[in-house]
């Protein structure tokens, strides 16, 4: 698996020799552990989210299946993550907010649409955020278990507001309104993947 263009290896054919290509796999590292709530209750279907050190900045490493770069906790609130190339990382956990919204303006029959945000993450070990996370050394073929995080609880707090068109003062419906922490700046992951919400009729979120 290649992270980049860089990492890749031209080999130009002639279409009439034969050439032999040897691949040299790495055998990746493991990391194992468990999810729990404060009074030590598992955390069932938590989402773990994997960080890797690249150029100095942190960036998403896709651990999950299709287009999702999370696994999830079991009934047991227990993750395990296998096949890590060499490096420094960072493990995250968090729980998902599901919301349901119907799409019957776009869709005569009423459609819906399925959103999965994250709620604040809690890092491995015990920090709020990125920049006080413990950072973990994965070498080729290494297991490490034992990773365990407990989630914190924190206050939530709700932002409200209109969106309106500049210059005309018009409420704009439907808009969708997306939220990132400042000091946590990763590359764009799915819309379905963050806190999202769509604007009301008169442009009310």
């Amino acid at each position: 698996v290649c992270s980049s263009d860089l990492d890749l290896t031209s080999i130009t054919v002639d279409g009439n020799s034969q050439s032999d290509v040897v691949v040299r796999v790495k055998r990746g590292g493991a990391v194992s552990g468990k999810v729990t709530y404060a009074d030590g209750d598992p955390a069932m279907n938590a989402s773990i989210r994997v960080l890797r050190k690249k150029d100095s900045k942190w960036v998403p490493v896709y651990v999950g299946s299709g287009s999702t770069d999370r696994v999830l906790t079991d009934e047991r609130g227990v993750f395990r993550i296998s096949g890590l190339v060499p490096g420094e990382y960072l493990f995250g956990a968090a729980e998902e907010k599901r919301g349901v919204e119907l799409t019957e303006r776009d869709d005569p029959g009423g459609g819906r649409l399925l959103n999965r945000a994250l709620l604040p993450a809690t890092y491995y070990d015990g920090a709020t955020s990125q920049g006080r996370a413990t950072v973990l050394r994965v070498e080729s073929g290494d297991e490490l278990a034992g990773i365990n995080i407990t989630l914190v609880e924190r206050p939530t707090h709700s932002i409200s507001g209109v969106i309106k068109l500049k210059g005309e003062n018009l409420p704009v419906a439907r808009a969708r309104i997306s939220l990132h922490r400042k000091d946590e700046e990763l590359a764009r992951g799915s819309d379905l993947e963050e806190p999202v919400v769509n604007t009301d009729d008169e442009g009310r979120f």
